[in-house]
Protein backbone atom coordinates (compact mmCIF):
# COMPACT_ATOMS: atom_id res chain seq x y z
CA UNK A 1 0.00 0.00 0.00
CA UNK A 2 1.29 4.04 -0.97
CA UNK A 3 1.22 6.21 1.44
CA UNK A 4 -0.13 9.95 0.93
CA UNK A 5 0.59 12.80 3.75
CA UNK A 6 -1.32 15.88 3.46
CA UNK A 7 -0.87 19.21 5.29
CA UNK A 8 -4.01 20.35 6.59
CA UNK A 9 -4.95 23.58 8.40
CA UNK A 10 -7.14 23.72 11.88
CA UNK A 11 -10.26 24.29 9.45
CA UNK A 12 -10.06 20.89 7.41
CA UNK A 13 -8.88 19.41 10.69
CA UNK A 14 -12.64 19.91 12.54
CA UNK A 15 -14.41 18.70 9.02
CA UNK A 16 -12.82 15.51 8.99
CA UNK A 17 -13.18 15.15 12.50
CA UNK A 18 -17.11 15.92 12.29
CA UNK A 19 -17.53 13.71 9.43
CA UNK A 20 -15.03 10.50 11.12
CA UNK A 21 -17.41 11.13 14.46
CA UNK A 22 -20.94 11.37 12.17
CA UNK A 23 -20.03 8.66 9.24
CA UNK A 24 -19.07 6.39 12.58
CA UNK A 25 -15.29 6.14 11.39
CA UNK A 26 -12.33 4.71 13.33
CA UNK A 27 -9.82 7.07 11.45
CA UNK A 28 -9.46 10.29 9.52
CA UNK A 29 -7.82 8.20 6.88
CA UNK A 30 -10.83 5.86 6.67
CA UNK A 31 -12.84 8.96 6.18
CA UNK A 32 -10.73 10.61 3.47
CA UNK A 33 -10.81 7.72 1.63
CA UNK A 34 -14.84 7.08 1.62
CA UNK A 35 -14.61 10.94 0.90
CA UNK A 36 -12.62 10.13 -2.44
CA UNK A 37 -14.83 6.68 -3.85
CA UNK A 38 -17.73 9.21 -3.18
CA UNK A 39 -16.08 11.77 -5.20
CA UNK A 40 -15.00 9.17 -7.55
CA UNK A 41 -18.98 7.85 -8.22
CA UNK A 42 -19.52 11.45 -8.64
CA UNK A 43 -17.33 12.43 -11.33
CA UNK A 44 -18.08 8.99 -13.18
CA UNK A 45 -21.60 10.20 -13.11
CA UNK A 46 -20.75 13.31 -14.32
CA UNK A 47 -18.98 12.24 -17.08
CA UNK A 48 -22.13 9.45 -18.23
CA UNK A 49 -24.37 13.20 -17.97
CA UNK A 50 -25.78 12.40 -14.54
CA UNK A 51 -26.47 14.89 -11.89
CA UNK A 52 -25.46 14.72 -8.09
CA UNK A 53 -28.57 16.19 -6.08
CA UNK A 54 -30.01 16.18 -2.46
CA UNK A 55 -33.71 15.04 -2.68
CA UNK A 56 -35.84 14.66 0.03
CA UNK A 57 -37.92 11.19 0.59
CA UNK A 58 -40.39 12.09 -2.06
CA UNK A 59 -37.37 12.99 -4.49
CA UNK A 60 -38.17 16.33 -4.58
CA UNK A 61 -34.87 17.98 -5.40
CA UNK A 62 -34.00 20.45 -2.65
CA UNK A 63 -30.05 21.49 -3.96
CA UNK A 64 -28.05 20.30 -6.71
CA UNK A 65 -24.43 19.59 -6.40
CA UNK A 66 -22.15 21.40 -9.04
CA UNK A 67 -18.46 19.46 -9.79
CA UNK A 68 -16.28 22.29 -11.29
Amino acid sequence: MKTFTVNIDAKLDEVLNYLKTSLGKTSRAETFRLSIALLKIAVEGREKGLRLVMADEDNNIAQEIVLP
